[in-house]
């Protein structure tokens, strides 16, 4: 098994893990958004830094069309799971305030 191999294997394990235990526990929920958001990062990374078409005019506007809707999607799921980064907890109501 080649170094890159084990190093997915390894992430895939960790993801899993934190996915499991991120329903009972609030860090394990934490560490699976941290490793989405450095997952997707060097996603975007690699995608605008080796995969944008040269080829032809039309090859390029699609591609960069297609980079900024991926990175406008990356911004807005960080942006959704912003929300879940913190620990909600229901202020707590007394009855005789009613």
């Amino acid at each position: 098994m080649t170094t890159i191999m084990l190093v997915e294997l390894l992430v895939i394990l960790l993801i899993l893990a934190s996915y499991i235990l991120g329903q009972r526990y609030h860090f394990f929920r934490q560490l699976l958004l941290a490793l989405y958001v450095v997952t997707m990062s060097v996603y975007i990374i690699w995608r605008l830094g080796w995969t944008l078409p040269h080829d032809s005019v039309i090859n390029m506007i699609a591609g960069g069309v297609l980079a900024i809707a991926e990175i406008g999607g990356f911004v807005l799921s960080l942006v959704f799971y912003r929300i879940f980064w913190r620990k909600f907890t229901r202020p707590k109501v007394n009855l005789n305030v009613f």
